[in-house]
């Protein structure tokens, strides 16, 4: 927007100041040579977009937005620039693979993004860093800035980049143990305040509402995935960093299942069947003992289940009632039978033949009615 470089002097941002705001109030367009429109996309001035601008490169923001930009300080950048402004970022590319100073590092960083090479753009950026961090922090004409050290521009970049990138797939991109360890605090940081919210959000439903308390659930199931996999990325899963964060979403997950379970009680199969995937994502996730274990005792109790199909758990949750029915059928046909043997004999002793000449009856009304059941 001001169209200066990241090393030009608050003079030079002062002075491109002045001449976009004069252009803006006629009416006209201007152009800097540091707007490389060939490979940039054109961006409208406004007196507003101007000042604001102005604001920030001129602000304790200015190092932040200059690890982000070209730098011209020799004759080789002046050189690699004029192609840029032609549209040639190849060519601009190689003439600052020839040699490796601060300014030809920080443009061929550039370079990587622009082209999308995240890789490349990273472990250059890591070697800028470590070679020349100082030299950078100098080069940036903004007050106090000297007082920054190296690992804290690594930070500052670092934080910057994650915000736009997914840091953690550039994890292993990393050289030098100090990035490591500074990837793995903003992926840490990122990651737990992410999970922290969705957990927070899960929580503040209605969980007397199946169908509310179920969408939540797959809703913290869906959106703990990206920050679970980026900490898997930069930690190990017996660190007690990850156990702590995938087992709170793991039990949540857990909680969610038992719940629904518990409010479906009319039909605890489908109940069981709806919420698999959940469960299953559940077990997954877990990683502590203490959480294991209680995830199995609950797994236990609906895991057979699971493993029947509808027609055989409806047949077994009828079983029992068909049974005392079949009984009480056969006693029935006894009973009848005696008294009828009974009357016709006109004697007590008739009922006990009844009931012996019944077996052959009640034998066969068993087996038919076990075939219903």
């Amino acid at each position: 927007m001001m169209g200066v470089y990241a090393n030009s002097s608050v003079k030079a941002i002062m002075s491109n100041k002045s001449k976009a705001l004069a252009f803006i109030k006629v009416g006209k367009d201007i152009a800097f040579p540091a707007d490389l429109s060939c490979i940039m996309t054109p961006m409208p001035r406004s007196l507003a977009h101007v000042n604001d601008a102005c604001c920030q490169v001129l602000s304790e923001n200015r190092l932040r937005y200059a690890q982000f930009w070209f730098m011209q300080m020799d004759a080789t950048d002046t050189e690699a620039l004029n192609q840029l402004s032609l549209g040639d970022l190849d060519v601009a590319l190689r003439i600052w693979s020839e040699q490796e100073t601060m300014s030809s590092l920080q443009n061929r960083m550039i370079c990587y993004f622009l082209q999308e090479d995240l890789p490349s753009a990273f472990s250059t950026a890591e070697t800028l860093y470590e070679k020349y961090g100082q030299a950078f922090i100098q080069q940036i004409d903004m007050p106090g800035s000297s007082q920054m050290s190296t690992s804290e521009l690594s930070h500052l970049f670092l934080e910057t980049l994650g915000a736009e990138v997914d840091l953690a797939s550039l994890y292993d991109c990393c050289q030098s143990d100090e990035w490591k360890e500074i990837v793995t605090s903003i992926v840490v940081q990122s990651a737990t305040s992410e999970l922290s919210y969705e957990i927070e959000q899960y929580r503040n439903v209605n969980h007397t509402d199946p169908v509310t308390l179920k969408k939540a659930g797959e809703n913290l199931m869906e959106r703990s995935k990206k920050p679970l996999n980026n900490l898997q990325k930069v930690l190990s899963k017996e660190s007690t960093q990850y156990q702590m964060l995938a087992d709170k979403v793991g039990e949540e997950i857990l909680n969610c299942c038992i719940e629904y379970v518990n409010l479906a009680q009319s039909d605890i199969y489908d109940s069981v069947h709806s919420i698999y995937k959940l469960l299953i994502y559940a077990k997954n996730t877990i990683v502590g003992m203490v959480a294991k274990r209680r995830f199995e005792q609950n797994y236990d109790m609906i895991k057979p289940l699971l493993s029947i199909s509808k027609e055989d758990y409806k047949r077994a949750m009828r079983r029992p009632y068909m049974k005392k029915i079949r009984w009480g059928v056969i006693l029935s046909i006894m009973i009848t039978v005696g008294i009828i043997v009974a009357f016709m004999e006109k004697e007590l002793s008739g009922f006990w033949m009844g009931l012996a000449m019944s077996v052959p009856l009640c034998v066969l009304t068993n087996r038919v009615m076990l075939l219903f059941e």
